[in-house]
């Protein structure tokens, strides 16, 4: 692969994802008119990957509600056995 292909666009050689995807769009040599098309290709894969994060963040944030529920619910259980344990000592 030619390095200077990435220097060119803004590509880092670390993300071999965007590398890759960009690659694979391209049939011949870069162009300065063909940089605007990676940095195109570069802004669809990360907002892409911000609507994956996002849908994430809603599934947790879902899950530490349940999961506060359950806690509490375990809690009340514990509370109401004690109080039974202590009912029957009388």
């Amino acid at each position: 692969m030619h390095r200077h292909r990435y220097k060119i666009t803004g590509i880092q050689d670390k993300n071999e994802e965007l590398r890759n995807l960009i690659e694979s769009l391209r049939t011949d040599k870069i162009k300065k008119v063909q940089s605007k098309d990676a940095k195109d290709i570069i802004i669809d894969v990360q907002k892409k990957r911000i609507k994956e994060l996002e849908k994430n963040l809603k599934l947790l944030d879902e899950y530490y509600k349940l999961e506060e529920k359950l806690n509490q619910v375990i809690a009340k259980n514990e509370e109401l056995k004690r109080q039974l344990k202590s009912a029957y000592k009388y």
